[in-house]
This record gives C-alpha cells, structure tokens and sequence, in this order.
C-alpha cells in the first residue's frame, strides 16, 4: 500500500470574524491571496477506474501555469502530515479503500481566475498498483472550486480534459497558457464541462440547442479503461502502441495516451478504436471506429437561419451572419447571447418569398467581421431583399462597447459599396469591404468614415478607371498594409502599402482568403478542389517586383470544394469544404496534415461555410445546409481574436 497521509485540521488559521466574508467570496480572492478555510470540509472526491473505485491513489490539486502553453502548473496544497512516522509537510492527498479523497484547509488560491484541475496518479484498480495509471478532472476558476459539491476522476473526465485542454497540456504536470490568454484557458476548462460533468464523471447535461459526440466521449474512455483497471503492464501495452505519436515514442501513462490521440486524431484511428475491451465500463455507442478523433460540439437556435461568414470577439463569442436573418451571437460555450439574433427584424405579412427565403432589415448577408473593439460588422448585399440596390455595411455594438449587445451603431451606404460580399478586419482596426459588382475594395475605419475607395482599381493607359479584380468574393489584409482579394474568375488580386497592384492566374473561384505571417497570400478554390499559396512579391530599391506566381498548389487532406479559410498562430491552415461536409488541415510549408477525406465528418456538418480559430484553440464552422454551428475542441493553437493577419498568439 502507498504512504498514508494524516491531513492537518488547522493548516492554515483564519480569525472567525472573516468566516463570513470569506463565505460569500466563494473562498478565494480577497486580497490576492486568501488561504481554504482550516478544519473545514472544503472537497471531497471519488476516484474510479470504470466501475471499481482506486485506493491509495496520490490526488494533487494543481493551478495552470502561466508562463506559456504547456508550462509547468503551481502544486496548490500544502498538507500537513505524518509519512513513515514523521511529521512532514505534503503536496498531496491520498485515496481511502473506497476511493474517496478530502481536502480541508490545505489550498490556496493566488487569484480567484486560476484555472485548477486534478489529477489521480498510481493506485489500486484491484489487488495490484497501477504506476501507469494518471487521470485528471478540469474544475475551472479558483474563485468556483469552494462550491463544489463532489468531485469524481475517471476515465470520462480524463477525455473530456484531454480534449478540451490539448493546446494547453503536453502532461499532468506540464498544463499553462500564457499570462496574456487567462481568457483563452479559462474559456477550454469551460469547454471541459461540455463534455464531462467533473461532480459525476459521467457525459454532461447539455442544452438542448448543444450536442456532443457522446459515443465518442465513451469510447476514449472505454480506450483508457483496460489500461487503468490493471497493474500498468501488459493491459496497457495495447494502448501504449496504438496511440505511439508518428516518429515519436510510446506513452508511458493513460493520460499521455489520451493526449496523442486527441493531438493526431487522424492517426491509426481503427488501431486505437481495437483497443476497445468486450468488458467495457461504458455504453459502447459506436459499432464501429469513428472517421477521427476529433470531438466536436453542435450548436442550434439562436435565430440561426443559413449562416455563412463568422467572427470570435476577444472575450471568445462567436458571431454570425445569417444570409436570410440578422446576426446570430453565442458565448464561447454556444450559449445564445441575449437579444438575439440581431437586425433580424419583424416578419411582415409577405416577408418570406415562396421559395422560403426570407428579406427583413438584414438579408443577403454574406460578410461578417468582429474589429479591434469588439464591434461586428456585416454585408448587405441589397436592402430590401432583392430590390437592385447597390446594398450597404451595418454595425452592431460589441461585447466591449459599452453599449447594449447588438443594437444597431450606424448603417454604412455610400457610392464605393456596390454589392458587398465579402468582409475583413485589418491590424489597424479597420474594415475591408469587397465589392461584387465593382470589383473593388472598400476600407473603412471603426466609426464607419471612408478611410479610401478603388482597392484593386488601376489607372489605364489613357486615364480611365479600370478594376484589376473580378467579382470579389473573399479579401484579406497581408499584415503588411496590402490587401488580398479572392475573384470569382481563375485569378486573386493583390495590392501591396504603396499601390502596387498584380493578379495573378493560379486559382478558380476564391471563396476563401487568408494571409500568414509572412504577408503570402492563402486562396480556397472552390472548384478546384485545391489551395494554393501565392507570395505579395516586394519593393526592392523602389521598384515593385512581382511575387512568385504559385508557392504552393495543395490538394488531398479532404480539400473538397472549399469555402472558408482561415489561419491560425501556429500557422496551420484550416478550410471548410462546403461539399465535402468536412474540414481540412495544411501545414505552413504545404503539406496536407488531415486524412484524405478531411476531419469532422462524425459532427454532421452541412455546406460547411465559414471558419475561424479562437483562444482557445477550438475551430469554429458555421453549417450553412443545416442551421448550426459546429465547434471542434482543441485542434488548432490558440489564436488572438479578433483574428487578423499577422496572427498573433494571446
């Protein structure tokens, strides 16, 4: 049997007059530093694997490191305490025969935002010791912990965890963000309780509007479960081998198993699936093995109504534009936010045309872009719907703005829009609007004035005006003060800070444009089942020297007529193909990192539009066939959002 650890009932001593105050603080945060109250019972918690409980298993309660992704986390308990017979100080627990666990006045929170998980290491599954046993819960912020009722680690919350916190976690003791992204983390430990209930350890009770891959959640458990329930060796080395990482080596505990599965979710999928036992613990709702690992959440309601482009404000809500209603907004956990869907309007007598596509104050909306403070824009390509008018931008006020959520800022109609389709934020704070029907860019700045018109006009060779994009579809910012612009035609637009403008012939039908660090522009051709990467060129010595045509040409990886494209700060690009009802993953140097048939096709997605990372690390996709949004848990690195080229970590 492990150490037996007698827990000190006055650890930490606290005048009685502060009880009350520390009462209704929830036990943390009162002076930046604010110990558990001593002697009582503040946690208590269960450790199981599967169905039989884990004796002398070492609990450490831990709070995320800040010091970047990955980075080592704080040990938050000091434990008084008799090893061997002699009087010690602990940063741990011990689980009782049933497997139970208490912590009293032995925690300490430094600030009521710290996101703290735990973690059950070794241990008795059964008469044996499990030194291959590690199975974690994420509880969230600091400030919370003190209100929970019971704490349950099993096999369950150990995949919600791996899931939720990927981009975050390489270990149970390498789990950090950094300082900068306490909005990013707390926003994936949330994302955590989505998946499990951390009082239960059995799969959470969800909104109706939200839906999770529960057989997949059961069947990573049921993956971990012979491993855990064993004495660590020959139980586990069929796991061990199946989740081995490409040209790395083999795990060595469950929760590193866990990790390399959900981190290369496209990677000997039916080997990991065969892992499975015919004694599972847990419902086995999959008959066969998934397409992938990935774990996605699919979001309803909220007035969506065929969404297409989407945003992520820097507090990580999602905003949307629905092409026949108004602007739909959810919390970072798919939450509708109050009062929406904005600018939808009311339906009138005769506001839906017999075909069912409806015209109220907003409609036609392809565009959408969140600025630097947080206000959202969206296109009007005609207002009212179909009435031949040249259409307009609108603004609604932010999760920042001090204003109330989604009322209306200012409705932008001037003689540069002309049918707007397309919109993008730039790193000044600004907007681009891509005009259809003129074949040009508009920019303006965050309070709606014209800051120039004519982006990807030229001046002929006898004065006149002529434009250098066709049909608009999609634009970017470079980063470096130039402008992409994905046509409708076989060619992308660009305009470098000085005018300078090419077009290039590489594409056909650009529905998506994305810019990476380097200023080269990304393109999704949509009928050409295909991405290609084309350089801005440069100006050297004053002259303008065009860019290589074509980079990279990339097709595999599932690329199936692509709408959406985005990139985040790790620079992996990620599409949505809009009929191949499934995503896509590109490295920076070209290389197609998702299966030949894309990831996500267990999430049911329709018309896949529109894509953005956030914080988080999650991949958001708006579902244009099937009124949802589909959020994909931790597959990207964490992105600043608003995201605007240069990507930026958080």
């Amino acid at each position: 049997m492990g150490p037996v650890v007698n827990r000190s009932l006055c650890k930490f001593l606290l005048s009685t007059a502060l009880l009350p105050v520390l009462a209704v603080m929830g036990g943390c945060g009162v002076g930046d530093v604010t110990h558990a109250t001593s002697g009582a019972l503040l946690l208590h918690g269960t450790v199981h694997g599967g169905q039989q409980p884990v004796s002398d298993s070492v609990i450490h309660l831990y709070a995320a490191g800040k010091a970047g992704n990955g980075s080592p986390p704080r040990d938050m308990l000091s434990v008084a305490a008799t090893v061997n017979g002699v009087a010690s100080t602990v940063d741990y627990v011990t689980t009782d025969g049933n497997g139970d666990f208490n912590i009293t006045g032995d925690y300490s929170c430094t600030s009521s935002t710290d996101q703290v998980y735990i973690v059950a290491s070794g241990g008795y599954p059964g008469p044996s010791s499990n030194p291959a046993l590690v199975m974690m819960a994420a509880l969230g912020s600091c400030g919370n912990v003190p209100g929970i009722s019971n704490i349950f680690i099993d096999e369950v919350t150990t995949a919600a965890a791996a899931w939720a916190l990927a981009p975050f976690m390489t270990s149970a003791t390498q789990v950090g963000s950094t300082a900068t992204n306490t909005t990013g983390i707390a926003n994936a430990f949330a994302d955590a309780q989505l998946l499990a209930d951390s009082t239960t350890g059995q799969p959470a009770t969800l909104l109706s509007t939200q839906k999770i891959e529960t057989g997949k959640l059961y069947a990573l458990a049921n993956i971990l479960a012979p491993c855990i329930n064993s004495d660590g060796t020959a139980a586990c080395a069929p796991l061990f081998a199946a989740a081995k990482q490409p040209g790395g080596n083999p795990p060595t505990d469950t929760l590193g198993a866990a990790l390399n599965i959900v981190k290369n979710p496209g990677y000997n999928v039916p080997g990991v699936f065969g892992v499975i036992s015919t004694q599972s613990p847990y419902p086995s709702l999959l008959a066969q093995a998934p397409n992938d690992w990935t774990m996605s959440l699919t979001v309803s309601g909220g007035g969506i109504f065929n969404p297409t482009s989407l945003g992520v404000d820097t507090l990580g809500q999602v905003w949307l534009a629905d092409y026949y209603g108004g602007v739909s907004a959810f919390s970072p956990q798919g939450v509708p936010l109050a009062g929406a869907p904005y600018g939808a309007g009311t339906a009138q007598s005769g506001d839906y045309a017999p075909d069912g596509e409806g015209h109220g104050i907003l409609s036609e909306v392809y565009g959408l872009a969140v600025d630097t403070n947080d206000n959202v824009w969206a296109t009007i390509e005609e207002s009212p719907y179909h009435s031949g008018t040249f259409g307009s931008i609108v603004s609604f006020a932010g999760s920042t703005s001090g204003q109330t959520l989604g009322t209306a800022l200012q409705q932008v109609a001037d003689t540069s829009i002309d049918y707007p389709e397309s919109l993008a934020p730039d790193n000044l704070g600004d907007i681009l609007v891509g005009n259809y029907a003129a074949g040009s860019v508009s920019i303006y700045n965050s309070s709606g004035a014209l800051v120039k018109s004519g982006v990807g006009d030229y001046v002929s060779g006898n004065g006149s005006t002529a434009s250098d994009a066709a049909f608009p579809v999609s634009i970017a910012a470079d980063g470096l003060g130039g402008t992409w612009i994905g046509n409708n035609d076989y060619t992308i637009t660009h305009v470098d800070a000085y005018g300078n403008l090419y077009r290039p012939r590489c594409c056909d039908d650009v529905d998506g444009m994305f810019s990476d660090a380097q200023g080269n522009g990304w393109a999704a051709n949509y009928y050409g089942a295909s991405v290609s990467e084309v350089s801005p060129g440069s100006v050297v010595s004053g002259v303008y020297v065009p860019g290589t045509v074509l980079l990279n040409q990339i097709t595999g990886g599932g690329i199936s007529y692509p709408a959406g494209l985005t990139i985040d700060t790790g620079q992996k690009v990620w599409i949505a193909n809009y009929r191949g009802k499934s995503i896509s993953e590109i490295s920076s140097s070209g290389s197609a990192l998702s299966p030949s048939y894309g990831f996500g096709l267990d999430a049911s997605m329709s018309l896949p539009y529109s894509i953005s990372p956030d914080a988080s690390g999650n991949i958001w996709v708006t579902n244009f066939g099937s009124n949802t949004l589909t959020m994909f848990f931790g597959l990207a690195t964490p992105t600043s959002t608003p995201v605007a080229a240069p990507e930026t970590a958080p």
